[in-house]
């Protein structure tokens, strides 16, 4: 397979810990 896939990055606000967690997710 090629990687070219497009790839999504998502933030997500962690209030416990006053702290952002950022991943992505791809093919």
């Amino acid at each position: 397979m090629k990687s070219g896939a497009p790839t999504i990055i998502y933030c997500a606000w962690d209030a416990e810990a006053t702290t952002v967690h950022c991943a992505g997710r791809g093919s």
